[in-house]
């Protein structure tokens, strides 16, 4: 259980870093 919670966790901030970049390119193309 900890090795995949510590997955799921890893994958939640990656896909919340990609999330950020993707909004701050939008601002930059605004």
């Amino acid at each position: 259980m900890s090795v995949l919670d510590d997955i799921i966790d890893g994958v939640r901030i990656d896909l919340a870093e990609r999330q950020a970049c993707v909004t701050l390119d939008e601002l930059k193309e605004r």
